[in-house]
C-alpha cells in the first residue's frame, strides 16, 4: 500500500513503477528559457528542455506538497498511511484584530480556516490584506509573510499595526540587513532566497504558518526553491491574477496548493469604481519583420520624437491631478520624467534599477529609501506624476488617490496590465472618477495585436455587474 509523509516536501513510497510514471509526467514541465533561447536561434547548450519537479530516491519519491490533492485523485492512500508531519507552532497570544469584514471576505477567511494549503485569488480593491491580518488573528499560528519588494514589505507591516493592537516594532521584519523575529514576521523573498541551512532550522522551528502574497509575480523557480524549504504546516499563496506568461502557472499551485477561494470584481463592485478608459492613436511605425526585432523596436519606440511629444501634451490636458504613467523601459521612464519636469509639473520615476552613468548596458538598484520617498511624496502630493514601469508597478505598489493611469509603453504581458490596472480601481467612497489612457501604436502590427488584447480586458470592466 502507498506511504505518503507530507512534510516540506511529501515523501511517496510503495507504489508501482506506472504510477511513478505518471507522477513524473504531470510534474514535468517545458523550461521557458530553453523554448525563448530557441526561438532566437541560439545556443541552448547547458539549459534543461525540461524542468522536473520532483525528486527520485530507491524506493520513494518526492513531490511538492501543493501536488499531494492532485495525487489523492489517483493513487487511493489508507488514512493511516497518510502521515501529517508538517511543523506546527504553539499558538500565539495577545494578538486582536480590530478591524471588520464584509461578508465576501468572511467567505474568503472561512475558507482558509478549513484548508492547510492552497491559494486566494482577489482582485485588487477586495482588502485583500486586511483578510490577511483577521485571518492570522484566528489562526493563532506564528506566521511568516513574504513578499517580494521592500515597497510590500512596508504595506504589509502597516497594515497589521493598523488592524491589530500591536506596534511597528511588536511585528517582525527579516531583510534589508533586519532579523527582528516576532509571532507575526514579514520577509523579502530575496532575502529568503540567500539565507542558509541553520536560519532555515530556526524558522522552520518558529512558524508555522507561511502566506505568499502576489504569487504571480514572484520568479516560479525561486519561489518554489524557498517554500520547499519549508515545513510550516499552513501554506497559503494570494494573487489578483494566479498566472504566470511564462508557461510556469502551474507550480504557483505546486508550491502554496489548489485555488480554494475567488473573487471576482462582480463580489467588490459595490467597494471600487471601475475606470473609464480613453483610447488615443499614435503615428508611430516600425518595420518590423519578426518577434527577434521586438527589443530593437522598443529601442526606436521610446525615442521617437512625436510620439513622446503626444504623451507629454496628453498629461499636460491632466494637470493637478494625480498621474501615473507607465512604460516598459527604465531609461524612458527616466526621460518622460526629466521632460515633464521642465514643462512644470511635479515629476518624479519609479524604477527598480538605475542605469550606469557610463556604461549604458550596466544598473545599479534604485536605493529602497529612495523608492519609499517617491511613493511617500505622491501619495502626500508633493508631487503629482510618477513614471514607472510596468514590471514594478504591477508588484503592489499602493498609491492612495490615483486618478489617471497612462499606458505609454507596449507590453505583452496581460498579467501585468491587469494588475497594473487594479491600482488604479478606487474604493467606491472616493467620488473621482479614475480613467486610464492608452496610447495605441496601430500601425506596426504587432502593437496593434496586443492593442486589441487589451480591448478584451476593458471590455470586462465594462460588463462587471
Amino acid at each position: 500500500m502507498p506511504l505518503v509523509v507530507i512534510k516540506n516536501q511529501a515523501t511517496i513510497a510503495g507504489i508501482n513503477d506506472i504510477q511513478q510514471t505518471i507522477i513524473k509526467e504531470k510534474l514535468t514541465i517545458a523550461n521557458p528559457k530553453y523554448n525563448q533561447v530557441v526561438q532566437l536561434g541560439k545556443s541552448a547548450f547547458g539549459i534543461d528542455k525540461e524542468l522536473h519537479f520532483y525528486t527520485e530516491h530507491p524506493d520513494s519519491i518526492e513531490v511538492p506538497v501543493g501536488f499531494v490533492p492532485t495525487l489523492l485523485g489517483f493513487i487511493k492512500v489508507a488514512p493511516e498511511d497518510l502521515i501529517d508531519a508538517r511543523f506546527e507552532a504553539p499558538p500565539i497570544h495577545n494578538w486582536r484584530f480590530n478591524g471588520k469584514l464584509f461578508p465576501y471576505q468572511e467567505k474568503v477567511v472561512n475558507d482558509m480556516m478549513d484548508k492547510t494549503i492552497g491559494v486566494i485569488q482577489a482582485p485588487t480593491g477586495s482588502g485583500k490584506t486586511v483578510m490577511i491580518v483577521d485571518y492570522v488573528m484566528r489562526r493563532k499560528q506564528p506566521t511568516l509573510i513574504m513578499v517580494n519588494t521592500i515597497e510590500l514589505a512596508n504595506q504589509m507591516i502597516a497594515n497589521f499595526v493598523k488592524f491589530t493592537n500591536k506596534n511597528e516594532d511588536e511585528v517582525g521584519f527579516i531583510g534589508s540587513g533586519e532579523w527582528r523575529v516576532r509571532g507575526v514576521t514579514v520577509t523579502i523573498l530575496q532575502t529568503m532566497v540567500r539565507l542558509g541551512k541553520t536560519q532555515y532550522r530556526f524558522l522552520n522551528n518558529s512558524f508555522g504558518q507561511v502566506i505568499v502574497d502576489e504569487t504571480h509575480i514572484i520568479p516560479a523557480q525561486t519561489f518554489y526553491g524557498v517554500i520547499k524549504n519549508l515545513n510550516a504546516k499552513y501554506k497559503f499563496g494570494f494573487s489578483a491574477t494566479p498566472e504566470r506568461d511564462d508557461g510556469l502557472t502551474p507550480v504557483i499551485h505546486w508550491a502554496t496548493g489548489p485555488k480554494i477561494s475567488e473573487l471576482t470584481l462582480t463580489d467588490v463592485k459595490d467597494k471600487i469604481v471601475i475606470p473609464t478608459v480613453r483610447h488615443i492613436k499614435t503615428d508611430y511605425y516600425f518595420p518590423l519583420w519578426n518577434s527577434d526585432e521586438y527589443a530593437a523596436m522598443v529601442d526606436d519606440l521610446i525615442d521617437d520624437g512625436p510620439r513622446n511629444k503626444l504623451i507629454l501634451d496628453t498629461v499636460d490636458e491632466y494637470k493637478g491631478k494625480q498621474m501615473v504613467i507607465l512604460t516598459t523601459r527604465v531609461r524612458h521612464a527616466m526621460f518622460l520624467a526629466e521632460q515633464l519636469n521642465k514643462l512644470g509639473h511635479k515629476a518624479d520615476y519609479l524604477v527598480s534599477r538605475l542605469p550606469h552613468p557610463t556604461h549604458r548596458k550596466k544598473f545599479k538598484a534604485m536605493p529602497k529609501k529612495q523608492r519609499a520617498a517617491v511613493i511617500d511624496n505622491l501619495n502626500s502630493g508633493k508631487t503629482q506624476i510618477v513614471v514607472s514601469t510596468f514590471s514594478l508597478f504591477s508588484t503592489g505598489i499602493d498609491i492612495k488617490g490615483l486618478e489617471v493611469l497612462f499606458l505609454a509603453g507596449p507590453t505583452r504581458s496581460e498579467i501585468k496590465l491587469k494588475q497594473s490596472i487594479g491600482r488604479i480601481m478606487r474604493k467606491a467612497s472616493v467620488k473621482k472618477k479614475p480613467e486610464i489612457v492608452d496610447f495605441r501604436d496601430m500601425q506596426v502590427d504587432l502593437l496593434k495585436y496586443q492593442a486589441y488584447r487589451r480591448n478584451k480586458i476593458y471590455k470586462y470592466l465594462d460588463n462587471v455587474e
